[in-house]
């Protein structure tokens, strides 16, 4: 239509049409959730009956990439508990082509399969058929992981599952304008029940999505509990030396051309440096290189690197005798880490429960502009990274230095903002109100 209308109508006619098509858009959003918001409340309340009677809940997770799974320990919790059934369904990326999406499913699923957890993959290699979860595996609650429609196949998203006991955990702590409005997206809007990082974000989908508070429960973000225990499964540092301080370099995906209106990323603009950096610190500094997990394939379009070029990148890190690539998890790598350097989201806030020094990479002045409330005053307790002087000062003075003179700020903020309520770690929340309204 829009090719039709370019050929046959003046560019003024056109943008006229514009004008009195996107309010008639935006209402028939609204009322199409609406809609469905009123007929999920009446068909969950009988799901519900129907499960409080049975003896085991079947919960399934569906995750995408291994990178953002932030829901470890309620899984673990559920997993011990005879009275539930959780398991992992591994869904596809497939933003990127089908190898891309083969490479993220692979890697997602050896991980799950390393833990031990029951899982299960949505693609069947042999047949090459798409497993249809709510037919064939018929779970009674699903957890999503990921709030986006588009990044995975229609069947794994909340549209297929729009009057089902559905949750929501991010698998980032809110700190963008884009995650605002992720409050009005279809995710937020159809999800049973939307577990949140704090009483901020909760004012936030009070007053942006269409569901108001009535499918929010502030429980705290679950992805930073394992900072909170501190317990640290093994050294995953390559030569591991006290001589040697860690660094941890972490860009975010949003290039040039491909930021998605947040454009934090200042990867092109420091990726040769930092490889010098980690040449003449060599005696003294342990680097490790753990991009966004998008970043890769954006990298890896013909228009951006080219695959060639970006495997090259990226085996120069994995090689480098000081340094290293990191594309999994991350917990150990943070808390056995000295300091951060990166300009992504969800990290300005996770970092923080480290108590490490940070150093946050600005592309532009109007980052922050970019930010919501909390991130901004996340942002205020960091060093900031302007150009290549200031990334030397911050490894000279604050880590190799010692010198980390914003500690303690960061530190009332942690006390004061972002710890979870009642007491408990957020996935204990998340566990017990699940108890409370399922069992």
């Amino acid at each position: 239509m829009k090719e039709f209308l370019k050929r046959h109508l003046p560019e003024s006619q056109i943008e006229v049409l514009k004008k009195i098509y996107r309010p008639i858009k935006r209402l028939r959003s609204y009322l199409y959730v609406k809609y469905w918001m009123f007929v999920a409340h009446h068909v969950r309340s009988r799901i519900l009956k129907k499960v409080r009677r049975k003896e085991v809940v079947d919960i399934a997770f569906f995750v995408v990439h291994r990178s953002v799974w932030k829901l470890d320990l309620v899984f673990q919790m559920l997993l011990k508990d005879p009275r539930y059934n959780p398991y992992i369904v591994v869904c596809p990326y497939v933003v990127y082509g089908d190898e891309q999406m083969d490479f993220d499913m692979e890697a997602t699923y050896t991980y799950f399969k390393e833990l031990g957890y029951p899982l299960v993959s949505s693609l069947d290699k042999d047949t090459g058929s798409w497993l249809d979860v709510k037919r064939e595996l018929r779970p009674d609650v699903v957890f999503f992981t990921n709030p986006y429609v588009g990044l995975t196949r229609n069947e794994y998203t909340i549209l297929n599952f729009k009057t089902q006991l559905t949750c929501y955990v991010g698998y980032g702590f809110g700190v963008d304008i884009v995650g605002m409005s992720v409050y009005k997206s279809y995710m937020k809007s159809f999800v049973w029940k939307h577990f949140v990082e704090s009483e901020f974000h909760s004012r936030l989908a009070c007053k942006l999505s269409y569901s108001k508070i009535t499918n929010v429960v502030i429980t705290g973000y679950p992805g930073i509990d394992v900072f909170l225990l501190g317990r640290i499964q093994h050294d995953p540092w390559k030569h591991p030396s006290k001589k040697r301080k860690k660094i941890i370099w972490a860009p975010h995906h949003t290039i040039e051309g491909y930021g998605a209106t947040l454009d934090y990323s200042t990867f092109m603009k420091y990726h040769d440096f930092m490889l010098e950096m980690a040449q003449k610190y060599s005696d003294q500094i342990q680097f490790a290189f753990k991009p966004h997990p998008i970043l890769r394939p954006k990298l890896s379009l013909p228009a951006v690197w080219g695959k060639r070029k970006t495997d090259e990148y990226y085996c120069r890190w994995e090689t480098l005798e000081n340094g290293q690539l990191e594309e999994g998890e991350y917990v150990d790598l943070f808390l056995t880490s000295d300091a951060m350097i990166h300009d992504s989201g969800s990290f300005i806030l996770e970092y923080v429960f480290t108590k490490k020094p940070v150093m946050y990479l600005h592309r532009d002045m109007a980052v922050g502009d970019r930010l919501n409330e909390l991130g901004k005053e996340a942002l205020s307790k960091f060093y900031k990274g302007f150009d290549e002087n200031d990334i030397v000062r911050f490894i000279e003075d604050v880590v190799i230095g010692d010198n980390d003179s914003m500690l303690r700020e960061r530190e009332i903020f942690l006390k004061e903002r972002l710890l979870p309520p009642h007491g408990k770690l957020a996935s204990e929340n998340i566990y017990e109100y699940m108890n409370k309204v399922l069992i």
